[in-house]
């Protein structure tokens, strides 16, 4: 049996040192037109990453934990990777991978104008980027719009101001989650977001505060919230939680790790009731289906012909997805 061997780490290099990704090995059907909910576009889309790691320590989140400290790519690599793989990829929408891409908004203007420079600016339809809603004011989003960003997602977490202040360190709070929504759409962005249900140490009374954010997020009209099961995974606070309880360990089947296991969550305390809990996570799946029915009728009545297309390019995938929302139903 092969052993594992640890080396030592290794000295951290100049990130604009690193060649541009060679895209060639890639199979060219995943860069094919592709439907972009929210914009309501079929566009040719590519993934860029600008920067390591991110300041925060949220429980859920291995990152820094990976990472360690945060190093960024310049302005000017990074224009000119966007660059690269637009050009390479044939693609005019950018999906930025970082972790915090919009750590400041000098970050966001000075990579516009490299990008201008480049003469790249103009052919982008859109980007989107995960901020955090403790960073989001004026200023951001004014340089988000600049960049062309027009679809950002949050992690919201939680309606709990407990449990989100333990997921997230005390550097969120409900308030700020609520602010955010309320001001990327003044600014006209396409609002995604993400909420977790079963954390340690979440109760009923936790699981109904989010229900509540949910109706706020409906009420003020966020465009795409979906929700998932706490899930521990290695070299994260949770693992450690879920190693503790022996509810994980290190030689398991990982396949058992899943974002839906609404029957038995890994960090669900004991003295929560298993069935009110899959309840209450239920109703809220119910409340959520609205924002994926909403955006599927406007991308179809803005695209009819091409929804149809979609649809018979790939059959089976869609078809599947609709018995299975049939059978859940």
């Amino acid at each position: 049996m092969d052993k594992l061997l640890r080396t030592p780490k290794r000295p951290e290099i100049n990130l604009d040192s690193l060649p541009f990704p060679d895209f060639s090995l890639i199979n060219e059907k995943y860069f094919e037109e592709q439907e972009i909910p929210g914009l309501n576009l079929l566009l040719r889309k590519t993934f860029v990453i600008t920067s390591r790691s991110c300041p925060y320590k949220c429980k859920f989140c291995s990152t820094s934990h990976f990472w360690g400290k945060v190093r960024l790519h310049s302005p000017e690599y990074s224009a000119k990777l966007m660059k690269y793989s637009m050009e390479t990829c044939r693609a005019s929408y950018i999906n930025i991978m970082d972790d915090l891409f919009t750590i400041s908004p000098e970050r966001l203007i000075s990579i516009k104008k490299e990008l201008e420079k480049l003469g790249i600016l103009d052919k982008i339809v859109a980007m989107d980027c995960q901020p955090r809603a403790n960073l989001i004011n004026d200023d951001l989003c004014m340089a988000m719009k600049a960049l062309k960003i027009k679809i950002v997602g949050f992690g919201f977490e939680s309606g709990s101001e407990r449990v989100l202040n333990w997921l997230k360190a005390g550097s969120v709070t409900v308030e700020m989650n609520k602010r955010a929504i309320l001001l990327c759409k003044k600014y006209g962005f396409i609002v995604y977001g993400s909420l977790m249900f079963g954390s340690p140490g979440e109760k009923i009374r936790d699981l109904e505060k989010t229900l509540d954010f949910i109706d706020f997020a409906i009420k003020n009209k966020a465009d795409y919230i979906w929700s998932f099961i706490a899930t521990p995974f290695p070299d994260t606070p949770f693992w450690n939680i879920a190693l503790e309880r022996k509810k994980v360990s290190n030689n398991m089947n990982f396949n058992l790790l899943s974002h839906n296991n609404i029957d038995n969550p890994l960090l669900l305390d004991d003295d929560v009731d298993k069935k009110e809990f899959k309840r209450l996570f239920l109703i809220g799946r119910k409340k959520l289906r609205k924002f994926k029915i909403k955006m599927v009728i406007s991308f179809f009545l803005t695209n009819p012909l091409n929804s149809i297309k979609i649809f018979f390019k790939y059959p089976r995938y869609y078809f599947n997805r609709i018995i299975k929302k049939i059978y859940q139903r």
